[in-house]
Order: structure tokens, then sequence, then C-alpha cells
């Protein structure tokens, strides 16, 4: 596979806030969405010199590389690939050559070459004066013999350190030498004006590293060094304890909510800590016989024999009173006589911790949380858990209930078809009536409630054109504390006006919501897409917007054939040989770059094609375009007399940094003295219209739209 695009692939060393944007494309030119649960590596070359291996991310459709990442190298011009690895094999991307990107020199760059690497001891100096905290970002595995390295460089308020390790020796009878491994050995505190320490040990693919850390000096907000490495400590040792008894893990599903668990009485909100629930309430039958009353109960649960086990709950009564819980069939005579806890409870929520352990009994063993024997007294319960162990871990959903929830948002974003064609990025929102705009919050669009306004819309419209008989779909992912919502979309057409749909809800999260809605068009029409007419929220204090989509399901129209569907052919480029002209011009993965400059020249075509029109129909130009400059298309020559005449299309589009559509309608009514049909398309500069010419051309097509 070969097809790529690759952006934002120029920026100046020790630029932080870049990003390389990259785009896979199968061999029909369809783009890849690059699956998030593989590994996926960028690793550098320079020349025929490894560089070495950085961390990506994955945003839809495209693979992101941060220049943050990239401050240690040296200007001048890199190779890059993507490694993909997943079940044991690994898939290189491109499948020949290289994709290119450049470093250019700084202000503060000398004519002299920039070390990509540093010691040790400089690292742990680096990491002294800026106080910040160590983050290991990277591990190489080099050849046997190699030099072991260390880089380092301090990005987002941590020091990222890359590690550059030789593999082992080749054993006598193995094939390869054994697998590099890297610990930390001793952490030793000094005095905050003693030097920093650190010496890498070891040989035969096993290293240790000892570090030596002044103490920092007290401040007002920031922790120490010695602070950030107690914190580390106390999570290691919390994790050792999760690996130890096995427990963290809810062993009941549907907790949250009770979904699909049969309970004896209602269901109330409740909120704890931002995580909000269903709770389970109801009242005992003050006339009821037998008396036990057990408002749920978790059957059929896959629980070790002879193996203990922690449970724990929330819950009150309407007065105090005492609750059983217990493992049901937990003893070993077939019933619970060694699985009984029993507790106060009072007119307050408290958390419950009750210890079990399952006997050796064959039988299946049932969770009951909560009995009471008193009648008329009703009890509320909520957040149930029961793990493995004998630690109690906070409240988690089981395993099986957030992939029951992936599955659903999936199934939902699949039901509403199409291709995405909104960007992948929310786009600031304005709430008009109210005159506000969002907050951007990462990849979210921040609102403070309440909101004031009517309507929720990007601040820039998003134009997409739509056919008579399409049915068009639009989400947002919204996140946000309130305690219900319900709203509208409107399908708003540039020529008739809005279609307000009700939007349909689906809970993702404690506090994330998918909201959707769906619309037919009735008329060839320009939709503006991700416009909210109303959004109802109770209570909370915030809302944000994310995973924004809008896609048409092409049921209507009609098909209509790109006349310049093979524009991107080398050979559809200019060849100008002027001394004093500059035309660099190619075409790469379905984009035209250029460059034009000339001193003698009044105008240069650098692309032209062929196309074969049709007298007295209409013609609809469009394309991508991004730049400095102004560039002309043309339909040339439309007389065949061979010189530009008054009846030629010319449209001018003025270029800015980002990308834009370029659209023009075309009457094509040749004169009396036509004697061909085919003529030139080009794009041109020329003089008068601007110095240079410099930019990207992409997605170019003309189409009949002839009704």
């Amino acid at each position: 596979m070969t097809l790529f695009d690759i952006a934002y692939d120029d920026f100046k060393r020790e630029d932080t806030t870049n990003t390389i944007v990259i785009t896979l494309y199968t061999d029909d030119k369809h783009p890849i969405t690059p699956n998030a649960s593989h590994t996926w590596k960028a690793k550098v070359s320079k020349g025929d010199k490894y560089v070495g291996e950085y961390p990506v991310t994955i945003s839809g459709n495209t693979i992101k590389l941060s220049s943050s990442n990239l401050t240690r190298l040296p200007n001048g011009d890199y190779g890059l690939e993507l490694w993909e690895t997943y079940d044991g094999s690994t898939t290189i991307y491109p499948s020949a050559g290289v994709m290119e990107f450049r470093v250019h020199r700084n202000a503060n760059d000398t004519m002299g070459t920039v070390d990509p690497t540093t010691d040790i001891n400089g690292i742990i100096d680096d990491l002294h004066k800026a106080g910040q905290n160590i983050k290991v970002v990277a591990t190489n595995t080099l050849s046997p013999g190699s030099k072991a390295s260390v880089t380092q460089s301090i990005t987002n308020g941590e020091n990222q350190l890359t590690f550059n390790i030789p593999q082992g020796n080749k054993g006598e009878k193995g094939e390869v030498g054994p697998a590099p491994t890297l610990k930390i050995g001793t952490v030793t505190k000094l005095n905050s004006d003693q030097a920093p320490t650190a010496s890498l040990s070891g040989g035969n693919g096993s290293y240790t590293l000892d570090l030596g850390i002044p103490q920092g000096i007290q401040g007002k907000t920031n922790p120490t060094a010695t602070q950030a490495l107690d914190i580390a400590n106390s999570v290691n040792s919390k994790l050792d304890g999760i690996t130890s008894n096995g427990g963290g893990r809810n062993l009941l599903q549907g907790t949250r909510d009770f979904s699909g668990i049969s309970i004896r009485g209602d269901k109330v909100a409740v909120t704890n800590g931002g995580e909000k629930f269903q709770a389970a309430t109801g009242t005992q039958d003050p006339n009821a016989v037998p008396i036990d009353y057990d408002i749920v109960a978790f059957d059929n649960l896959p629980l070790e024999k002879d193996t203990d086990y922690t449970a724990s709950f929330w819950a009150k009564a309407s007065e105090d009173i005492n609750i059983a819980s217990f493992l049901f069939n937990s003893g070993s005579d077939g019933h619970y006589s060694d699985g009984v806890v029993v507790n106060h409870a009072t007119t307050d929520y408290k958390r419950f911790v009750v210890h079990f352990h399952n006997g050796n009994n064959t039988a299946t063993p049932s969770f009951i949380p909560l009995r009471i024997t008193k009648l008329g007294v009703t009890v509320w319960l909520y957040g149930c858990m029961l793990e493995k162990g004998t630690v109690a871990h906070d409240w988690s959903p089981a395993p099986e209930d957030i992939q029951t929830q992936l599955d659903a948002l999936k199934e939902a974003v699949k039901k509403l078809g199409g291709d995405n064609l909104a960007p992948l990025v929310a786009p600031v929102m304005s709430n008009v009536g109210a005159e506000t705009e969002s907050v951007t919050h990462g990849h979210a669009q921040r609102f403070v409630l309440p909101l004031k306004g009517t309507e929720l819309l990007p601040k820039t419209n998003i134009l997409v054109d739509v056919l008579s008989g399409d049915t068009l779909s639009q989400s947002f992912v919204i996140e946000t504390d309130a305690t219900s919502i319900d709203g509208a979309f409107t399908f708003y057409m540039m020529s008739s006006d809005h279609h307000v749909v009700p939007f349909n809800v689906q809970q993702l999260t404690a506090t994330k919501y998918l909201i959707s809605a769906s619309y037919t068009t009735e008329n060839d029409d320009k939709w503006r897409i991700l416009d909210i007419m109303r959004l109802n929220l109770t209570g909370g204090t915030y809302v944000e917007f994310s995973n924004p989509y809008a896609a048409i399901d092409l049921s209507g129209g009609v098909v209509q054939t790109n006349l310049l569907a093979d524009w991107a052919t080398k050979n559809a480029l200019g060849n100008w040989t002027t001394n004093d002209t500059t035309v660099q011009s190619k075409i790469t993965n379905a984009v035209l770059s250029f460059d034009v400059k000339s001193s003698s020249l009044e105008y240069v075509d650098f692309y032209q094609k062929d196309v074969n029109l049709t007298p007295g129909h209409t013609y609809k130009l469009s394309y991508m375009a991004r730049g400095t400059g102004i560039v002309r298309s043309h339909l040339y020559a439309w007389t065949n007399k061979g010189t530009t005449s008054a009846t030629d299309s010319i449209h001018f589009t003025t270029l800015t940094d980002d990308w834009q559509e370029s659209t023009q309608t075309i009457k094509y009514d040749p004169t009396s003295d036509n004697s061909s049909n085919t003529k030139h398309f080009l794009f041109r500069w020329k003089k008068s219209d601007c110095e240079s010419l410099t930019g990207q051309i992409s997605d170019l097509e003309l189409i009949d739209v002839t009704e």
C-alpha cells in the first residue's frame, strides 16, 4: 500500500505546536480508518541513518505525530514510516519509499549541528532545574554491541525520556539474544544543594537505572520531585495490591442502573462523586409473610471455590435498622451459614463493605447485598460491587457493561449511515440569542450553564450540497453534569429554512450522551450541518460537545460523472523552462502542489486538461484549495480560435492557509463558428493578480448539472 497524504510536514526545530497529519488510502483512493486497538508507531530516518521511534495518536481517519516529540532532531530532511502491530504481525506504511518531512533551522541555531542525545546526568539535571516529573515515552531496541543512550525533552510539563538499549548477545543455542529489559533500581533522595546522580548498570540485554534526585525546595503549589516520587510509589503499591489479590474487577453486571436485573421496587436517580446511578428502592409490605425482604439478588455468579471475596454497596433506610448481606449457598452445608454479615443502616447513605469466603460447594452462589426483616420499612440501594480478594476498591462497572456501551455507540452511529462530513474536532460553537461562544477544551467545545440562547451552531457555517430524497443525519457526543436532557436538531436548508427534528438521546456513561437525528430532503439544496435548535438541560454547570457527525445517505438525485475524474495525472502539469520562471509542481496522492513565479512572463499555465462539453448544457466546477496568492481556473478557447475570447470561463480564487472549496456554475453556449467541443481546462497564475503563487489543490470536479 503506497497511497498517503501528509500535511503540515514543514516546521522549525524545537517548535512544539505543529502536528504532522497523515491520511492513508487504499489502492482505489478510499481513506483507511486506522484501528486504534492496534499498536501504531512512527519510525524516522535521515538519509541512510535510523533516528528513532516516536508515539503517534489516532484521530478518526488520520494519524498524528506531534512536533513536541521531535524537538531534538537537527534541521534537515527526514523519512517517516508508520508501523502497525497486531496479533504478532507488523504492517509498514508506505510499502515503498518513505513519507517525507522537513525540520527547518530556527533563529537560535548556529551553522553547527545539534547533538540529538544527551547523557543521563544531563537529563536529571534538566529535571532538577525544571521541577518536572519523569515520563518514559519510548524504549528503542538497538542491535547487539551498540551503545546505550537516552534522549530527553521537556514537553507539556513532563520530562520525557526515550531509552535506546542494545539487544543482548546471542546465546550459544538460541537464535537471538534475550529481549532487553530496563528496571528502576534505587531512588535516593539527596539534599537540595547536591548534584543529581544517575547510574546505568547491567549488560546482555538487562539494565538497571539508579537515580539520585535532589529534594526540591518547598513551593506554594507545585510538588517537589520527592513528592512526585512518593505519589508514584503509592500508585505502584496500590497496583501491586490489585495484582496480588485479583481485585478491582466488578463481577456484578448492570450495577449502574440495575439494567437487566429484577428488583422488588422502583428506581430513583442518585449522584455520588460525579458518578450517576439508579438506586433501587422499595418498602416491605406491612402484612408480608414471610417477613424476609430482599430488594435485589445477583444470581448464578461464577465464583471460585475456597476463595475470598469482598462486596461493597451504598444503602440507607427509612429508619435505623439492621441489614443482612450474604452469599446464598456459599456454605458447605448448602446454605449461607458461613456467608452472613450484619450491618446497621441509618437514614443517611453509607457505604458498606463486607467480606465472604466461598466454600467448597458445587452450587453456583447468589449474592444478596441487602435483606431486612422488619415490616413497613423502606430501603435504598446502589453502587453494588463484588470483587475477588480482601480489598474493597472504588466502584467501577463490569467490563461487560463497558463493552455493551461501546457496542451500543457503534451500532447507533452505524445506523446513521454515510461518511462523516463533519470536522474531526468539534468546531467553535455560537450560542445564538445569548451571543456567546464556546471555549475549546481538548477536542471538545464547552459552554457554561445555563444556556440562554435558542440555537447552537458552528461559528463558521459548514455547508454541504444535498439532493432531493437524500437522508441526512447529524449527531454530537455531549458531556454534562445536568440531570436530564432533551432537545432538537434543525436541518437548515439555505433556500427552504429550518426543519426541526427532536433528537434521540442515548446515555453512554454517567455524564456522556449521544444525541442524533435524521431528515429526508425534499429539494436540491445546501445544508448547514451541526445545527442544534433547542437543548434543554435540567440543573448542571456545564455542557461539552465532541465527536461531531454529519452524513448523507446518498439515496437522492442521479449519478453524475466527473468529466475531470482522471485529473490527477502527471502529464497534465505545465512544462516551462524559462530561466527566470519558477514552476515547481507535482501531483502526489491526488493533491496538486505548486510554486509559480516569473519576472518575464505575464502568465503561467501550470496545469491543463482537455475536456469534452455538450452545447447548451450547464456545468458545475469545484475544487478544494489552500495557499498564498490568487489562482485562476479557465475553460479556454470556447470559440476554437486558439486565443482567449470573451466567451471564456474564468474564475478567481484567493487562497488562504486553510482548505476552502471553490465552485462555479458554467453555461456552455458556443458561438456559431465553433467546430469542436473539446476545450482546455487549466489553472493559471497571472502576474497582474499576484507576485507569486504557492499552495495545493485537490478534489477537482467538473460535472453536468443540466436539469
